[in-house]
């Protein structure tokens, strides 16, 4: 994901850390259980996860969107003014 530019090498770093941590688990010594705080880090670094790889990316788009929509709402309303005067028109209340 770090070289795809979805996560900063931070966040890769924290993934491996959590990834060795899960190997030993999985293939390690069963000596010590997970603690609770163990077992909380690991949720609070998927919260950032899923907030890197989809929710920052959906929120940047969706201001961009709206961004795009007010500036053309913006050079639409100009354009009309600028046609009204030129045909001497004046502005109407709707």
């Amino acid at each position: 994901m770090e070289e795809r530019k979805l996560i900063s090498p931070l966040v890769k770093q924290q993934a491996d850390e959590i990834r060795y941590f899960g190997n030993d688990m999985a293939h390690g010594d069963f000596a010590q259980p997970v603690s609770a705080d163990d077992a909380h880090e690991v949720l609070n670094f998927l919260d950032v996860l899923i907030d890197a790889v989809y929710q920052q990316p959906a929120k940047l788009q969706a201001m961009q969107k709206r961004e795009h929509s007010e500036s053309n709402n913006k050079k639409q309303q100009k354009a009309k003014t600028s046609r009204r005067k030129a045909t001497g028109r004046s502005e109407s209340v709707n």
